[in-house]
């Protein structure tokens, strides 16, 4: 179920967060790297694990707007928050 996918997806990110604010500590499976970098190894995963299930184009559209992007401006002319 996608709704299910979009939650799995959320909560890596979630555990992301959590390790930024303990301070970028060690990932507990993966040591060599933070928390943080491994927790966003997982959203990765899992949103390509998703796109696969599903049949969609993420890494064609991922192509597509990394070179849409390289004509914009840096933060598409707004002002940083």
């Amino acid at each position: 179920v996608a709704s299910m996918n979009i939650a799995l997806i959320h909560s890596e990110a979630s555990e992301a967060l959590e390790n930024i604010r303990h301070n970028y500590e060690p990932d507990d499976k993966v040591p060599e790297f933070t928390g943080e970098e491994a927790e966003y190894a997982d959203v990765i995963i899992r949103i390509f694990d998703t796109a696969a299930q599903r049949n969609l184009r993420v890494a064609e559209a991922i192509v597509a707007k990394m070179a849409m992007n390289a004509t914009r401006e840096h933060k598409h002319g707004g002002k940083a928050i």
